[in-house]
């Protein structure tokens, strides 16, 4: 396996974004007994670790808020309405199955008690007729009060139905209404964490890929007497020749003046280019870095130089920082 593509799986297993078929081919080779790189998969996490401290929190725009808030409420009128037109189907359905079954009972009774008039002799039913007739004439208002109470109790029955139909719909309006919302809270939240994952990707783009490199140093840049509110970081690597750095609170240069990066080492300045960053700008690729020992190096500095630059250091510095040193571990005695 090539020595880059070693460095390349190691650097994306320490970032944790490996894919499956290079984690098995990584597996594989080491298995065969294939030869890794002394302490570089440690580097790396060290390095990623390192990543929080680039890092800052940002809000959403109130324009995604604004969206967000006028799709919900869409979808809220939208449920409102099916929950309406449902409820006025089944409803319709209900009453109309119980106005058919009564029809049927009904017609049912009326059928049977023909059925038994008309197995039954004539000389038997004329006299159940006749005294069916007297009493029909002593009480001329009993079926009409027996009809009504008929009625009257089917139509508290359809009120009562119509009451507990209307509960229970309501009940379910409730829970379905709780469910929606949420599902809503949820969604929201998934796509804040979406535009989130990808505002960060698209802006720290260049520095995950930087992190690939290896020994990637970072120097935290100072503020001097003239700009004391300025900070920066910058992040370099000597093999790579490239580095990455960023700027906060840089007072703002006429059109005739421009930022320039120094290293120094043993007392020689060398430039490693004029800083343009545009606002929007989180990192400012620098290459072209010299092919200078770490150890030699004793200050890197940002200056305030002409339009196009200057040959050594001649204007004010007004960030500057150092490489931390290592500090070696202590050795255990046994005793």
């Amino acid at each position: 396996m090539a020595d880059k593509a070693v460095h390349q799986m190691i650097s994306a297993h320490a970032a944790g974004c490996i894919e499956k078929d290079n984690f098995i081919q990584f597996e594989n080779y080491i298995r065969k007994g294939g030869e890794l790189p002394k302490g570089e998969l440690g580097e790396l996490q060290n390095v990623i670790s390192l990543l929080p401290t680039l890092l800052e929190l940002e809000k959403p725009n109130d324009s995604v808020k604004e969206k967000i808030a006028a799709r919900l409420i869409e979808l809220k009128e939208e449920t409102k309405a099916k929950l309406k037109d449902e409820k006025k189907t089944s409803f319709a359905a209900s009453i109309k199955s119980q106005e058919i079954s009564e029809v049927e009972k009904q017609q049912a009774q009326t059928d049977e008690s023909a059925n038994k008039l008309e197995t039954k002799p004539l000389h038997s039913t004329a006299p159940k007729i006749q005294e069916r007739g007297k009493v029909l004439k002593e009480n001329n208002y009993a079926p009409d009060k027996s009809s009504r109470g008929i009625l009257w109790f089917f139509a508290g029955f359809l009120f009562l139905l119509m009451i507990g139909i209307i509960i229970y719909f309501y009940d379910l309006n409730s829970r379905l209404e709780e469910e929606i919302g949420g599902i809503k809270n949820q969604l929201s939240g998934f796509q804040k964490e979406i535009e989130s994952t990808n505002d960060f990707i698209n802006e720290h783009l260049a520095l995950i890929e930087f992190f690939n490199y290896r020994n990637v140093e970072i120097v935290n840049l100072s503020g001097s007497d003239v700009a004391p509110d300025a900070e920066g970081k910058l992040l370099i690597s000597f093999r790579a020749g490239e580095a990455l750095i960023q700027l906060k609170s840089l007072p703002i240069l006429n059109v005739e003046e421009s930022y320039q990066l120094w290293m120094q080492s043993k007392g020689v300045s060398y430039s490693l280019g004029l800083i343009n960053m545009r606002p929007e700008m989180k990192f400012l690729k620098i290459r072209n870095i010299p092919n200078v020992p770490k150890e030699h190096i004793e200050l890197f500095r940002i200056t305030k130089e002409g339009k196009s630059g200057a040959e050594i250091p001649q204007g004010s510095t007004y960030l500057y920082g150092v490489i931390p040193k290592e500090h070696p571990q202590p050795s255990t005695r046994r005793r």
